[in-house]
């Protein structure tokens, strides 16, 4: 019989299949790439002593995944979100950090609004999901402190909200989850043009 921490590790080395996408597999391991069903694409760049790297599924499924020490800690698996002032724009469906390395614990304030923000860049965009969690909205709240945070109306109806140029929680958190939008205010960010 293992100890448990043995069987810990044992488990973080398994696959993890997500229900909702069977073509995406992720193995959380030392290498970016470790996956032989995955390509590295690139290193996007380093979060204090986190490395950020985009890879690809043999499916064409973009991932960004984040690594300390070696190990990967957090995936950002990809969707495309359209296009937005002529640019295109990526959803992050359901980012996962480890709780190790999340809120008060990362080594680095505001680890995954960073990763977001990377994101932007190297995609052109990113915008939020049709619902929030609390650590979602928080999230978006913490990056728009770091850059410019757009709110939009994404509806079809004739009577859309203006779009908020400069989100801020503060101010417009009643606005953009308020029922009666349902789900049609989404927030948005940018990536720096080059």
């Amino acid at each position: 019989m293992k100890s448990f921490s043995q069987f810990v590790e044992y488990l973080s080395e398994m696959p993890v299949e997500r229900p909702w996408a069977a073509s995406r597999r992720y193995v959380h391991s030392t290498k970016p790439n470790a996956d032989p069903n995955t390509k590295h694409i690139a290193h996007l760049g380093n979060i204090g002593s986190y490395e950020v790297h985009h890879i690809q599924d043999n499916m064409g499924a973009d991932t960004v995944t984040v690594h300390h020490e070696g190990k990967q800690i957090g995936v950002f698996p990809l969707v495309d979100g359209g296009r937005r002032n002529g640019r295109s724009i990526v959803a992050v469906d359901t980012p996962n950090i480890h709780p190790s390395h999340r809120g008060g614990n990362a080594k680095v304030s505001g680890l995954a609004a960073k990763v977001y923000g990377m994101i932007a860049d190297r995609f052109g965009g990113v915008i939020s999901g049709p619902t929030q969690s609390a650590g979602s909205r928080s999230l978006w709240a913490t990056l728009a402190k770091m850059r410019q945070v757009s709110a939009v109306d994404t509806s079809r109806r004739k009577n859309k909200i203006a779009t908020i140029d400069k989100y801020n929680p503060d101010k417009h958190d009643s606005i953009v989850y308020n029922d009666k939008f349902g789900e049609n205010i989404r927030l948005v960010v940018m990536g720096k043009k080059k």
